[in-house]
């Protein structure tokens, strides 16, 4: 199992037909949403960025669907 970056649901890349990939590594995600939200901002979720802010211990909420105006 692994986890859908995005929202943290445990997703199963061997079953999940929503995936992307991002500097050679594949992702795979629970929604559709998640995974575009991943595609406009995959530092978020990946690389650098999430490694400070888990070190800092500072939370990287995703803007769901839902939550952003004007889109």
């Amino acid at each position: 199992m692994a986890r859908d970056p995005v929202c943290g649901v445990e997703v199963d890349p061997a079953r999940s037909h929503i995936r992307a990939e991002y500097e050679g590594e594949q992702y795979a995600f629970c929604c559709e949403p998640c995974r575009q939200e991943f595609l406009r901002h995959p530092d978020r979720y990946t690389g650098k960025n999430l490694r400070e802010a888990m070190t800092k211990g500072e939370a990287i909420a995703p803007v769901l669907p839902e939550e952003r105006a004007g889109d």
